[in-house]
């Protein structure tokens, strides 16, 4: 079969460069975020003077300085090595609650796509139910049943998350089944498991790594907000929604032991944000067929 290809001119080649950069400006921009956040989180708790846990009375509610760069909560406790450590908890609940919903709606998904009719009805409409319930609720009734804890969150979100990744592969499987390739594939007796396996599971993968990405940061509030209403992390260790409600009560003469930890959330999210955007953009074919 001969393939014909057309000559690359030199618009077509600004455009491509156009949207490559582009794509490389939000990828860079959300991964040197997250770098230097995963480097806060790993070294700072290790090296800082202070402790997460450490009181220090005579510091109860110090303003920022070189001697507390965040200031102090309530407690005397720095409020900068608190924010390093509870980014490692933000971190931990946000990777693996999307390992967990990966591991259990990428199978589920990709069987009720392939298959179709009744396998399809009976592996998805109970997902639908679950996703009938508003994400914060459903994760405040598991928290609630299962008690708290850094491990009880991890596997809150994660159920929550399963039907979500399970439809985003599920409808990426429909797509992918109709393609002539995986026709073929089957006409020359390759059987269903080397087809889902060698042809639609890694053609379909890319609107759920997408997905994926941006689900982290929904991870990273979902979290803070169970450990705000106390159905979270336990105290006294160190999560950025537990020190958001510890420092509500001293907004007006102590804010910075709000404005910290909100303003590593929102920096935190805004990383898996822009990384979503970037992956979207490179992984998506309408979008790289209109940068052509």
């Amino acid at each position: 079969m001969v393939t014909l290809v057309r000559p690359l001119s030199f618009a077509r080649l600004l455009r491509r460069r156009g949207m490559l950069e582009s794509t490389n400006a939000q990828l860079v921009t959300g991964a040197g975020i997250l770098l230097v956040i995963v480097a806060v989180a790993l070294i700072v708790p290790f090296v800082w003077p202070y402790g997460p846990e450490q009181i220090v009375t005579d510091d109860s509610l110090a303003s920022p300085s070189w001697h507390h760069l965040f200031g102090a909560d309530s407690l005397g406790r720095d409020v900068f090595v608190r924010v390093a450590d509870g980014y490692r908890i933000s971190l931990t609940v946000a990777v693996g609650s999307i390992l967990i919903a990966l591991a259990v709606g990428i199978p589920l998904g990709l069987i009720a796509g392939y298959a179709g009719g009744r396998i399809d009805s009976l592996i998805m409409r109970p997902l639908d139910v679950l996703m009938a319930f508003p994400a914060i609720l459903l994760a405040i009734v598991v928290a609630a049943v299962l008690g708290t804890g850094t491990g009880v969150v991890l596997l809150a979100i994660g159920i929550v998350y399963v039907p979500i990744i399970a439809r985003v592969m599920r409808a990426a499987t429909l797509v992918v089944r109709r393609e002539p390739y995986v026709e073929a594939a089957l006409a020359r007796g390759a059987s269903h498991r080397q087809v889902l396996l060698g042809h639609v599971l890694p053609n379909s993968l890319g609107p759920v790594i997408v997905q994926a990405s941006l689900l982290m940061g929904v991870a990273i509030l979902l979290e803070a907000a169970l450990s705000f209403v106390g159905l979270g992390v336990r105290p006294p260790t160190p999560s950025l929604g537990l020190m958001l409600s510890d420092g509500r009560d001293y907004l007006s003469n102590a804010p910075w032991a709000m404005i910290a930890p909100g303003v590593a959330i929102m920096l935190l999210v805004l990383s898996f944000n822009l990384i979503g955007d970037g992956l979207n953009l490179l992984l998506d074919p309408r979008l790289r067929a209109n940068g052509r």
